[in-house]
């Protein structure tokens, strides 16, 4: 679980990074790592994994 403030509306919100059992804790950091380096952009992590997923990445 990934909890972060909305870089437009600063309204906490949480994102799952994956299933606990089906990733390591070194690989959930790098995610952390990928969303903190996206909220420093101003990207919300939220619409950016739901554009991803749209584009069909």
């Amino acid at each position: 679980m990934f909890t972060y403030k909305r870089p437009f509306t600063k309204k906490r919100s949480k994102i799952t990074i994956d299933q606990y059992s089906s990733i390591s804790l070194a690989q959930a950091r790098g995610k952390r790592e990928e969303f903190n380096t996206l909220l420093y952009q101003n990207i919300d992590t939220v619409e950016y994994r739901e554009e991803l997923v749209r584009k069909g990445v």
